[in-house]
């Protein structure tokens, strides 16, 4: 029967040990190890550089491989499968949690589960306002804008160096606020830059501190780089019509069997039209969830796309098109977005899950227990 006997597993001085989850540290286990378990193991070589994480529910005798971070490809799932088999384990005896939601996937001991969204739930709780007032509706309808576009961009990913190179092209830069930062070859005099907080980037011997912010009004929008993440910048979306989603996963190379949504998409259903550089079948996917997109702003067929440069080109004219509205016809569009904005919040609030605030590793040992007893049909061996 499934029980509250979960262990975490660590590999230290060449061996797994098993240690009850809390929030202490096993002693000699630095923070480093404690999080990526696999890290100088033998797993490494399965799911290099992947933080997994590796837990044993006693109640019923299985071994259970996390992936809540970073969606689990098809490929290293498969290589995993080969690697438990060769050490003598059934599919009985081992199950993936992952957040690769893509519908070609479908394995017995595989379950995707919306870790992103209810995690993203809670953290927008702890660290912003989250359900709008009617002051504050009134508000965002009333107040001038004199950008375009907002986007966040913190590390380096081929497709949002080229979303910046196009827009840089395309003229667009200056009616945009956007967060680069890393430098781009070639936009030296625009990369990097900082909108949300400021960022150390270092290049050889010396490190550049910089927070360049065009000219919106506000002081000072310096805020902690975790705490960005996980709010919403109200302070920058009064300031422009849309959102431009750059997602972690945009389909390139193995990607192209990895279905996942980020905090950075459920930022943007819950505080602003938006539109996406992603995978194939994105907003399908949040749909399915109950959430409503910005079709009245843009053409969404971009999603069913498959190939990738088809679809980066077309979201790239959608958002050319959107800029060249006059100003009424932005207006406009804009404050139609608000009934779909506030039917999000509260399809993100209404997010199954055990509401836990606390960022711990008794958060996911209580999501992980809720994940066993829905599956438990599919995947639990009964202990007799």
């Amino acid at each position: 029967m499934i029980d509250g006997s979960l262990h975490q597993l660590h590999y230290i001085n060449g061996r797994y040990e098993l240690h009850p989850m809390h929030r202490i540290r096993p002693e000699g286990v630095d923070s480093e190890r404690f999080s990526y378990d696999f890290e100088e193991s033998p797993l490494e070589k399965v799911f290099p550089g992947q933080g997994i994480y590796l837990f044993f529910n006693k109640g019923n005798s299985t071994l259970i491989f996390l992936g809540l971070n970073d969606p689990i490809h098809e490929y290293l799932y498969l290589e995993l499968r080969k690697y438990m088999t060769d050490l003598g384990f059934s599919i009985s005896d081992w199950i993936v949690i992952s957040i690769n939601f893509h519908e070609d996937i479908n394995y017995d001991n595989w379950i995707n589960v919306p870790w992103l969204q209810w995690s993203s739930k809670c953290n927008f709780l702890k660290n912003t306002l989250f359900e709008w007032t009617e002051d504050h509706i009134k508000y965002l309808k009333e107040k001038e804008r004199n950008f375009n576009l907002l986007s966040f961009n913190r590390t380096n990913k081929k497709p949002r160096e080229e979303f910046i190179e196009e827009i840089v092209r395309r003229n667009l830069w200056d009616t945009s606020l956007i967060s680069v930062h890393w430098p781009i070859k070639g936009l030296e005099d625009y990369t990097p830059n900082a909108l949300d907080y400021s960022v150390e980037y270092s290049q050889g011997p010396h490190t550049d501190y910089y927070l360049n912010k065009k000219d919106i009004g506000q002081d000072d929008l310096s805020i902690d780089a975790k705490t960005v993440v996980y709010s919403i910048p109200f302070e920058l979306l009064e300031n422009v019509f849309f959102m431009v989603v750059a997602e972690s996963w945009f389909g390139e190379g193995v990607d192209n069997k990895v279905l996942s949504v980020s905090e950075k998409s459920f930022k943007a259903l819950v505080s602003t039209p938006f539109i996406s550089f992603g995978n194939m079948g994105m907003l399908k996917y949040l749909k399915t969830q109950g959430f409503k997109t910005s079709s009245h702003m843009f053409d969404e067929s971009y999603d069913d796309i498959a190939d990738n440069t088809k679809r980066f080109l077309f979201v790239m004219n959608e958002i050319e098109k959107f800029c060249q509205l006059s100003y009424d016809e932005k207006k406009e569009k804009y404050i139609k977005s608000f009934d779909n904005i506030l039917h999000n919040q509260k399809v993100l609030l209404n997010t199954p899950g055990t509401l836990i605030i606390d960022q711990s590793e008794n958060e996911r040992k209580y999501f992980i227990l809720e994940v066993l007893k829905k599956n438990r049909m599919k995947i639990i061996k009964e202990s007799k």
